[in-house]
């Protein structure tokens, strides 16, 4: 937001700001997080960002925060209304991961770094919340109803003494408490003795040195761990989607599913919930095709015993 919006819509005051404000904002900015990605590319960049995610993540950032000032009765109505601004297709075509995928990759990485993947696999953090994430933030005490509290965002910062910056979380619905599988806790226990910093607020990801665990060294590791299982296209934001995707599957529903993911738009979780609607029809369809199946499975086993009995006649005949 800092980045992004403020520098361009900042200064207008909150009744002012018009469709064509936001459209000229969303115009600018998709140019230049264009040439921003040419340029990367000239410098050797070899991977597939090509600027539009960083273009939708802050639209839905700006159109999250818009609506909420509709919601509080701030705006009649808000001017976002970009044709197609929230609409991504990734370049990058997400994987699910297997159980055995989760744990293969788990073992491949460094001790320290390990509780990541299942904590990620089972909450859909994204990669600054857990690396936000401090001793108080996670609540252990009853297995069966442990939970998550994201509060905040670690910053993909570059700059010297500013990637330990931690910020709010991405949106207002990204402030949530997202429950933990039971078979996690211990691993996250075992994790806060071994590794995690001292005291509420210590880091339960840290780096060597204290404070908030850099982006790099989580994306170094994770490179790779990847390439050992042979899943070299694999992306940390893919445990966040392998979770969701498993979270429809098991059955959750559209609410639910924004709820765990901390999305204000029903459209970006629309995608999870065909899924699991998906399933469902498949279930739904195997439940139906038992019947016939029996049925089927019983005339089978009367024709095979009619030709058994046939057969012996056939042969008692012939003696």
């Amino acid at each position: 937001m800092a980045q992004r919006i403020l520098p361009e819509l900042g200064d207008i005051a909150l009744n002012d700001l018009s469709r064509l404000d936001v459209a000229n904002w969303y115009t600018r900015l998709a140019a230049t997080v264009s040439a921003e990605a040419n340029v990367r590319k000239a410098n050797g960049y070899k991977g597939n960002n090509d600027g539009r995610g960083v273009l939708f993540s802050a639209y839905q950032v700006l159109s999250s925060i818009l609506n909420d000032a509709v919601d509080h009765e701030l705006l009649d109505g808000s001017p976002a209304k970009v044709k197609r601004g929230l609409q991504y297709e990734a370049i990058h075509e997400p994987v699910v991961l297997t159980p055995d995928q989760m744990w293969h990759l788990t073992e491949l990485l460094p001790d320290y770094l390990q509780a990541l993947v299942p904590l990620a696999v089972t909450t859909g953090l994204r990669n600054g919340e857990l690396r936000a994430l401090r001793r108080r933030h996670l609540v252990l005490t009853d297995s069966g109803r442990a939970v998550v509290k994201v509060r905040g965002t670690a910053a993909n910062n570059k700059q010297a003494r500013r990637y330990n910056e931690i910020g709010p979380p991405k949106t207002k619905m990204s402030v949530r408490d997202v429950p933990i599988p039971s078979f996690v806790v211990p691993i996250l226990k075992e994790h806060l003795e071994k590794y995690a910093g001292p005291g509420s607020d210590g880091m339960v990801f840290p780096a060597k040195r204290g404070g908030v665990l850099h982006a790099s060294v989580v994306e170094r590791n994770w490179k790779l761990a990847r390439s050992k299982v042979g899943l070299d296209d694999l992306h940390i934001h893919d445990l966040r989607h392998t979770a969701l995707t498993w979270a429809a599957r098991a059955g959750a529903t559209l609410k639910e599913l924004m709820a765990i993911a901390g999305h204000a738009h029903p459209t970006i979780v629309l995608h999870y919930q065909h899924i699991g609607d998906e399933e469902r029809r498949h279930a739904i369809a195997e439940k139906v095709g038992t019947a016939f199946q029996d049925e089927l499975a019983a005339r089978r086993a009367r024709k095979a015993r009619e030709d058994a009995r046939a057969d012996a006649g056939e042969v008692g005949r012939h003696r």
